[in-house]
């Protein structure tokens, strides 16, 4: 995998951190107070978004639109399992 679909993947896989309808002008306010961390959601999406990315590759020829959808289906279900994880850590 080049270093052009790491980045990709990088980014795919970011996509779904922010608040929703961030990228709207005007801006919706940010929620108050921030409900987690800004980092901790952006880290975890970005290492799932290019592990899903390096996956998908396995299944599929490389193509960009392949490696994206891969590397978003990897951001949401590590963002997915991170959140379940938290869950269980406040829950006991």
């Amino acid at each position: 995998m080049s270093t052009s679909y790491i980045v990709l993947s990088a980014l795919v896989g970011w996509c779904g951190t922010l608040w929703p309808h961030w990228w709207r002008v005007p801006r919706p306010p940010r929620p108050y107070p921030d409900p987690e961390p800004w980092w901790r959601p952006s880290v975890v999406a970005i290492a799932g978004g290019v592990v899903g990315g390096y996956v998908i590759t396995w299944f599929a020829t490389l193509s960009v639109a392949i490696v994206a959808v891969g590397a978003f289906g990897g951001g949401l279900a590590a963002l997915a399992i991170d959140e379940r994880w938290r869950q269980n850590k406040r829950a006991g």
